[in-house]
Parts: structure tokens; C-alpha cells; sequence
């Protein structure tokens, strides 16, 4: 019973860190997925260029 009473507790503190959180991280989404975007996009191209380069020395 005292266990359940803690869950319950801890959910809702979760939960007041989640919406104290939440405008920081809707904000940092849309940054962090375009940083991804760009890195995994120069990433790409540079192994392209790598290969083109190993097919053409």
C-alpha cells in the first residue's frame, strides 16, 4: 500500500517536471532535429565524395 502511495507520488512529481520542461524542450525539438538533419546530411555527402573518390583517383 505505501509503495503504491509512492508511485503515485513520484508519477506526480514527474509530471510537474514535465510540464516545467516541456515549453524548453518544444523549443529545442525543432533545433536538435535540424542539427541532426545537417549532420547526418554533411555526413552523407562526405561519404559520397569519399566513394566517388575511391571510383575516381
Amino acid at each position: 500500500m505505501r509503495l503504491v502511495k509512492k508511485l503515485k507520488n513520484v508519477q506526480s512529481s514527474r509530471r510537474s517536471l514535465l510540464s516545467q520542461v516541456h515549453p524548453y524542450l518544444l523549443h529545442l525539438l525543432p533545433l536538435l532535429l535540424l542539427h541532426l538533419h545537417r549532420h547526418r546530411h554533411l555526413h552523407l555527402h562526405r561519404h559520397l565524395r569519399h566513394r566517388i573518390r575511391l571510383h575516381f583517383p
